[in-house]
């Protein structure tokens, strides 16, 4: 078997990255899409936490962000259907917290 791949058949993804919030923008933080082949693009996000990925090929994907102030991450997936098929995928960055405290024994 002969496996063709159209490579002029692509779409673009694009969307928004956020804080955990659901609202703050995130700029600077590190893209990377992939799909089952391996990664596709890496890009940073801008000032206003947008990103544009252009020439993915058709099929299903997945998205990443990584902001290295924070350590936070954010990943989502999607498909581009048809050619030229504009995807829009906004991320929402996954919460983080730390728990502090002391652990007293309590005599039996």
């Amino acid at each position: 078997s002969v496996k063709v791949y159209l490579y002029d058949s692509v779409g673009t993804v694009s969307g928004k990255i956020y804080a955990s919030n659901g609202f703050t923008p995130v700029p600077n933080a590190e893209i990377v899409l992939s799909n089952a082949a391996g990664p596709l693009s890496f890009a940073l996000s801008d000032v206003e936490g947008g990103y544009r990925v252009e020439n993915v090929p058709l099929g299903s994907f997945r998205v990443e962000a990584f902001e290295a102030k924070t350590a936070r991450r954010a990943a989502a997936t999607g498909s581009v259907d048809v050619a030229r098929q504009d995807v829009p995928v906004n991320l929402t960055q996954a919460a983080l917290g730390i728990v502090k405290g002391r652990v007293l024994d309590r005599p039996a």
